[in-house]
């Protein structure tokens, strides 16, 4: 089952090539921030958890899905999505066309959520965020996180029962406390966990990006400092254990951002990874991005935006295709295709190192 994330990640990229082409079509995939509260309080989340006045309702989100296109995907998230009170509904909304996949912790996760979701066939991924064995990084209970691993068993086993094609899979934030531990916490999500695919998360490099807070227009051009791995080698070594595995196993797991092949023949080194850790953006080192053309993301307030949270529109005043061919998004479309990167796109997670720096990826 693992070869279907990869066939959506090729489809996502195809997609947003044409989408890049053709200036009539809006984007593929949508973002929905359902809500910014959560059961958790990670001290490396960016997000604010605070009550926002204004947040969309559900018929909100309703009438927002009932303006994408049909080849539209839906990612629903937060916060912790399941927390939002109309979740069943925009989830079913959502599934009546559209493929959908969700991000969440996991630990609201239960047998009438796990039937929920597995009677949709256009649901594709659950998501959880799992940063070390045993979750304790996120500061969750220990009873509660014991209770969480026989839940996420029982999604696989349900899963499997209805020959349903709904993958689970596991995101790891790579941290300095984390570092030596990758390879043990992909092991763990695998095997004991059950989890068909595993991306690792590398901390964003600048505040711009997927922010709650909007910034102004000009604020792209800002440099930022990204965090500086200092167990770096460590982490390019236990990467390395991971391929490794995947080769002898038929596993696969993703880097975010995308610039090594963890599932590939060829041994990873420190050249294929430096990237990843350096500090200031250098566009000369990145293919210009399409990102904005095939993915935006609509935040607990309305507001959309591409991958850097400057606000294009609300979708309480404007559709969906009003922002997205108005004057704001086509002068942002319009500089990243000038320019390729700007200083916004430090460590974006949609980067793709330029031809020839680094190993090919998938």
């Amino acid at each position: 089952m693992a070869t279907n994330h990869t066939h959506y990640h090729a489809q996502r990229i195809a997609q947003t090539e044409r989408i890049f082409l053709n200036a009539e079509l809006l984007p593929h995939r949508y973002v929905f921030i359902l809500t910014n509260k959560c059961n958790l309080r990670c001290s490396f989340c960016f997000q604010d958890k605070s009550h926002i006045e204004g947040s969309l309702s559900k018929e909100d989100w309703l009438q927002v899905i009932s303006q994408l296109p049909d080849y539209a995907h839906i990612t629903l998230t937060g916060g912790e999505p399941f927390l939002f009170k109309g979740f069943e509904e925009v989830f079913l909304r959502a599934t009546e066309k559209h493929t959908c996949n969700i991000i969440s912790n996991g630990l609201l996760l239960d047998r009438e959520l796990i039937d929920l979701l597995l009677s949709r066939k256009n649901f594709k991924v659950l998501s959880i965020s799992v940063d070390n064995i045993g979750n304790t990084v996120r500061d969750v209970d220990k009873e509660k996180w014991v209770e969480a691993e026989k839940t996420f068993r029982e999604f696989i086993k349900r899963r499997n029962n209805l020959s349903s094609d709904a993958l689970l899979d596991t995101k790891t934030v790579v941290l300095d406390e984390n570092a030596k531990q990758l390879f043990n916490i992909y092991k763990y999500c695998l095997e004991t966990l059950k989890a068909d695919t595993h991306s690792y998360m590398l901390l964003k490099g600048s505040p711009i990006q997927h922010a709650d807070q909007m910034y102004s227009f000009n604020e792209m051009y800002t440099e930022s400092k990204a965090f500086k791995y200092p167990n770096f080698r460590e982490i390019v070594q236990q990467l390395e254990y991971v391929r490794q595995y995947n080769l002898l196993n038929n596993r696969r797991s993703f880097t975010h951002p995308k610039f090594v092949n963890l599932n590939g023949e060829e041994p990873l080194t420190s050249f294929d990874l430096k990237f990843i850790n350096q500090i200031k953006h250098e566009k000369r080192n990145f293919k210009p991005c399409k990102a904005p053309w095939g993915s935006v993301h609509i935040n607990v307030e309305g507001n959309l935006f591409p991958c850097m949270a400057i606000k294009m529109g609300n979708v309480k005043d404007e559709t969906v295709g009003q922002i997205f061919h108005g004057e704001i998004y086509s002068k942002f479309k319009e500089v990243i295709k000038k320019q390729g990167t700007v200083p916004g796109c430090n460590r974006c997670g949609y980067l793709l190192p330029a031809s020839g720096l680094g190993q090919k990826v998938d």
